[in-house]
């Protein structure tokens, strides 16, 4: 009897047709970006290159400009890349935005033909992450099942966005591989090995979901351990190098394409989310084996109509022209001016002379 869990995992998983949509969105983008290029490499990065987008996921692209990156060009890059996409009618004025001073500098847009939301970057990071937990997630499935899962829950919940204090995808996906390989090592009290090997030949995601959350939820010590998951290894903080000195009831996952980068540093609900997860775990201890998707997807989304892919897309956006905060200046020969966007986020608009 095929698990429920899998089921569910299938229904809130893009489509066949929702992949043509985005590789056709692809398609327009990298003719863009070559155009531009002619010698970059772009690359899909992120949950739709590992398989484990959901319906209205956005697409994440990385223009890799041969080790010429620094955060200046980058917001340089951003802009001339969204001049481009407007100019051929790729997106709209109203569906785009340039982030030059993030951390790493993006444009965000919305495909006019496709209506699928496009994030292109210039940092060729997110290409290690995406071959590391491809590779994990083609080695063992069944976690691919499990990230579908909490990444639907972690959404419907809005504890899914690094920059509001909730857990990436990235860092979803190293807190589940972490969890199984620790588990490899260190058992728990209502874990025996003949129980976690059973629970994973079954494929009995409700076991296996329930003793995930509850590690990370009650087992896992905040203030003096952190983990790495490739190795399964946890550390007291501050030791080997990683996540700096040591920090107070933060969680601290180790980056396994590079070690000394903290991947949950920004998850400032960690708090919160503990105790969602707490509920999340009581509430699928009371599923039973005949449970219907509708009452199974009910425990995972948050109460509430929610937005229409097309029309979730559209609201990104609704609203986005920024106010300028102070007038244009000229530092080294490239102009720019700051402004707020009303999700709180700086846009520098960048020109060269």
């Amino acid at each position: 009897m095929a698990s429920p869990f899998a089921a569910l995992a299938a229904r809130l998983a893009i489509s066949a047709e929702g992949a043509l949509k985005r590789n056709l969105t692809l398609d327009r983008s990298v003719a863009i970006a070559r155009s531009i290029w002619p010698q970059a490499k772009v690359s899909p990065v992120g949950s739709f290159a590992n398989g484990t987008s959901l319906h209205g996921s956005d697409i994440d692209l990385v223009v890799d400009t041969q080790n010429l990156y620094s955060r200046t060009r980058a917001g340089l890059w951003a802009q001339q890349m969204e001049d481009e996409l407007i100019k051929n009618r790729i997106t709209k004025p109203t569906t785009t935005a340039v982030h030059a001073n993030a951390r790493v500098p993006i444009v965000t847009y919305i495909d006019s033909k496709y209506l699928i939301g496009v994030d292109i970057s210039f940092t060729t990071n997110g290409l290690a992450n995406t071959h590391y937990v491809r590779r994990e997630l083609d080695e063992r499935a069944y976690m691919r099942t499990m990230i579908i899962l909490l990444k639907y829950w972690l959404k419907s919940r809005r504890y899914n966005k690094v920059y509001t204090g909730g857990l990436s995808s990235y860092g979803l996906a190293l807190t589940i591989i972490g969890y199984f390989n620790v588990r490899k090592t260190v058992k728990a009290r209502n874990c025996t090995v003949e129980d976690y090997q059973r629970w994973i030949e079954e494929r009995d995601y409700q076991r296996l979901l329930i003793d995930y959350l509850t590690f990370w939820s009650s087992q896992w010590k905040l203030a003096t351990t952190m983990l790495e998951p490739a190795e399964g290894a946890i550390y007291k903080k501050g030791t080997k190098g990683h996540c700096g000195k040591p920090r107070n009831s933060l969680l601290c996952i180790a980056d396994p394409t590079d070690p000394t980068n903290d991947v949950t540093n920004g998850t400032y609900k960690i708090f919160k989310l503990r105790e969602a997860m707490k509920v999340l775990r009581n509430r699928l201890e009371t599923v039973q084996k005949d449970v219907e998707l509708d009452a199974l997807e009910n425990i995972f989304k948050k109460t509430g109509t929610e937005w229409p892919e097309d029309d979730r897309s559209r609201q990104k956006f609704k609203g986005r022209a920024a106010k300028a905060k102070s007038k244009p200046t000229k530092k080294g020969g490239i102009r720019f001016k700051t402004a707020i966007d009303r999700d709180g986020l700086k846009r520098v608009r960048f020109s060269a002379d």
